[in-house]
């Protein structure tokens, strides 16, 4: 709208206002006036924050086909109990990859009853980085597909880093408030990328040392084996000493290498035989080839050509024969020259150990006894190096492990020091809120872990308590239970000790203790009328509320998607604790709020109101601005107080007639 307050003629029509109406209606021209903070600009408005542009639903079961956009400011939600408000937040929650914080079955439900079995969603957005995207995702293969501003399908199948968004769902706050150790989430819902990184980090250590917990599970046993087998080569080797201290270990060594040198010889027999019958076989297929070659008729040829063969034939034969004729021979030679000397050097030995058996009279000289004993500390000597060789892996698997654990702790270190910066920012940032964190200080979470890992152990509650305040995490217990340690031992029983490491020998039970840490503990103090800050679980539902909503609506510029935000707040802290926030931010910062609640509605002026309605199980929307009458006349019908928010405005601004 062009106007002027010239000095000159030179200046007439050379500057422009920027109004923001909802509608061609002089009211909602004049009420742009009386709200000119948020409404009248000098210079256009560029919107650059991340936000939802618009969710499109095809094929589906209770949103048939339906499409519905989204402002910039504040989105409000609005319909009668059953027409729809919570189906669409759950659909934006699942389309976007966002888990429910509570209620986790009942909101999963919703999406199936929307959906049914064939719904696909599609939500275009405007990303961190000011870049659109389209994302797609069907109920079919709950695959999220996502497309860049070109409508190029890139390899990213979720939205970290690239569109940030928080998202409570019905009674979320709520839940935050009644289970404060879960506060610990709400943090991290804030601190976006940068604890998404460290968090596929510790997902990625994680799997490295479930490997190798699973690895060292093999090799468990290894010290107990390599010790039986020690102990079993000592026993042996005693025995071998009743040959030596007796003079007989030198003549059974010598006899045992003359049976299994003749073993071996008898084994080359076997195979200069396998090759005599190889060539006689050789022979005779030589004589059947041959003669299917002089028995063909090539009557092309000259008669000379069977001659050559013929002659070919007689040589061959003749050469096999030669080479038969050699092999029995030097077969022969061996047998009786080398063998027959060999066989009576070991006929020598064998007298010589019967004259000795003899002379020991009682004593029992098994030369088969004392193969069998060689043979066997053989076997254990090779079994020994293989355990021993094991031994050094589990060793520098274990070594492994140990850096491995460290690594993991020092990635949770870091997101600590993420939790207490951010805490630190909300501190500055907000004087009714002050956070503190504590390091693995949520000593409740740790007791449950322990008391769930070791059920049916008979672990009773009482010394569970006092492992989980001797032990700093899951690790520290784990080494301790394992080793044994003094320190456990003046707290458990032999017995107790017992059950709890039998509990251990599982993988998967062992690397759960051994990556378990104590979530963080968070505290939220709030600042009550008399000046005091209070922890939020001392304080009353409806202030917990607020303070919560405080955290909620911080400085960001996230869209923020809450499922009913005025639940447990008054109306009198509404206007404060929401509206005024609202109103604030919302040209910087997206908001869709599902609600009953007309004064976030009307005095929030709203930019967009979406109002759903459910006639024969099927959704169907109505949008548009506040400024419209017709969507004002829907707020007034549809919601309790809407024509007293009207009113509300009225005074506020002095406008609006009746």
């Amino acid at each position: 709208m062009s106007f002027s307050d010239p000095k000159c003629i030179d200046e007439i029509g050379k500057r422009k206002t920027f109004i923001k109406i909802g509608d061609y209606d002089f009211r909602a021209l004049k009420l742009a006036f009386q709200m000119h903070e948020i409404r009248i600009k000098l210079e256009p408005i560029e919107y650059t924050h991340p936000r939802i542009l618009s969710i499109k639903v095809r094929d589906g079961k209770f949103f048939k086909n339906t499409e519905i956009y989204f402002n910039e400011g504040l989105n409000s939600i609005i319909g009668v109990r059953g027409s729809g408000k919570s189906a669409l937040i759950e659909i934006i929650r699942w389309v976007l990859g966002k888990s429910p914080i509570s209620d986790d079955q009942y909101k999963q439900n919703i999406i199936k009853y929307v959906l049914g079995n064939t719904g696909k969603v599609q939500v275009e957005l405007v990303g961190n980085n000011g870049q659109k995207y389209l994302i797609e995702k069907s109920i079919e293969d709950n695959t999220l597909y996502v497309y860049d501003y070109t409508g190029r399908l890139t390899e990213l199948r979720d939205l970290g880093g690239i569109f940030d968004v928080y998202y409570y769902g019905q009674n979320d706050l709520s839940y935050y408030g009644q289970n404060p150790q879960k506060l610990v989430e709400l943090i991290d819902n804030f601190i976006g990328t940068e604890l998404i990184k460290l968090r596929s980090k510790e997902q990625a250590k994680l799997k490295e040392v479930k490997e190798l917990v699973k690895k060292l599970q093999e090799l468990k046993n290894v010290e107990g084996e390599l010790n039986e087998l020690k102990q079993e080569k000592a026993k042996l080797e005693e025995r071998k000493k009743f040959f030596d201290q007796r003079g007989v270990s030198e003549k059974l060594e010598q006899q045992a290498v003359y049976e299994r040198e003749d073993e071996r010889f008898r084994s080359i027999t076997r195979m200069v035989q396998k090759i005599r019958d190889n060539i006689l076989d050789i022979k005779t297929n030589v004589k059947d080839t041959f003669d299917r070659i002089l028995g063909s008729e090539l009557t092309k040829f000259r008669p000379t050509w069977k001659e050559k063969y013929s002659k070919l034939r007689e040589i061959v034969l003749l050469k096999l024969d030669e080479i038969l004729n050699e092999i029995e021979a030097i077969q022969k030679s061996i047998e009786t020259e080398e063998f027959a000397q060999f066989n009576r050097e070991f006929m020598k030995i064998r007298e010589e150990l019967h004259e000795i058996k003899k002379s020991l009279d009682a004593e029992d000289i098994d030369t088969n006894y004392y193969l069998d004993l060689e043979r066997e500390l053989e076997r254990i000597g090779t079994k020994i190096n293989d355990l021993e060789a094991k031994l050094q892996e589990k060793r520098q698997l274990s070594e492994e492990l140990n850096k491995k654990l460290d690594e993991l702790a020092n990635i949770r270190w870091e997101i600590y020091k993420l939790r207490k910066e951010y805490s630190s920012k909300i501190n500055e940032s907000i004087s009714v809120i002050r956070i503190s964190v504590e390091h693995k200080g949520d000593k409740v979470s740790f007791s449950r872990f322990v008391e769930d890992l070791f059920r049916g152990t008979g672990l009773r509650e009482s010394k569970r308590m006092v492992l989980v305040e001797q032990f700093k995490d899951g690790r520290s217990l784990c080494n301790s239970l394992i080793n044994e340690t003094d320190r456990i031992k003046s707290i458990l029983t032999q017995n107790e000790l017992s059950k709890l490491k039998k509990k251990l020998e599982d993988n998967e039970a062992l690397f759960k203790l051994l990556t378990y840490q104590p979530p963080d503990k968070v505290v939220i103090e709030y600042k009550t009328s008399d000046g005091k800050f209070k922890n939020i679980e001392k304080l009353s539902i409806g202030q917990r509320a607020t303070a919560l909503l405080s955290l909620v609506l911080l400085e960001s510029n996230s869209p923020v998607i809450i499922d009913q935000p005025e639940d447990d707040i008054d109306n009198n802290t509404i206007y404060d604790a929401i509206i005024k926030k609202v109103l604030e931010k919302k040209q910087t910062q997206q908001f869709i709020f599902a609600t009953h609640n007309s004064n976030i509605v009307v005095l929030g002026d709203s930019d967009n109101v979406i109002i759903c309605k459910n006639e024969d199980n099927s959704f169907y929307p109505d949008q548009g601005s506040i400024d419209k009458k017709e969507i004002q006349k829907q707020i007034v019908n549809i919601m309790e107080g809407g024509k007293e928010a009207f009113e509300n405005r009225k005074r506020i601004y002095n406008i609006w007639e009746a």
